[in-house]
């Protein structure tokens, strides 16, 4: 487990440095799923809030639990282009999970 002030920490500092990130969303049925790569636009309290230039995706961590995991998580192919992959299972045991990209383009 990962406290969540390390987790806002963390994405804080990912906000602060312009970093790229993938973020996924994954309900727990599996059946469900929302993926996008940007930037975090916002970070305010527990919600976080990544754009890119098409899209957004919104996310309430309160109350959710943290724990670290492996960027091949996001499939095999992503293994050496993400890092740092985060993940949460939020209170509605909807799945989410972040890891910022290794190298910006």
């Amino acid at each position: 487990m990962i406290p969540s002030t390390d987790v806002m920490l963390l994405l804080s500092g990912w906000n602060t440095d312009g970093r790229t990130v993938r973020a996924l969303l994954i309900a727990e049925d599996k059946m469900t799923i929302c993926i996008i790569e940007g930037k975090i636009s916002h970070l305010d309290n527990a919600r976080v809030t990544i754009r890119n230039a098409r899209d957004y995706m919104r996310v309430n961590l309160e109350g959710a639990d943290f724990d670290y995991g492996d960027s091949r998580e996001f499939g095999p192919e992503h293994e050496n282009i993400y890092s740092d992959l985060m993940r949460a299972v939020l209170p509605s045991r909807i799945h989410f999970a972040i890891a910022v990209l290794k190298q910006e383009p």
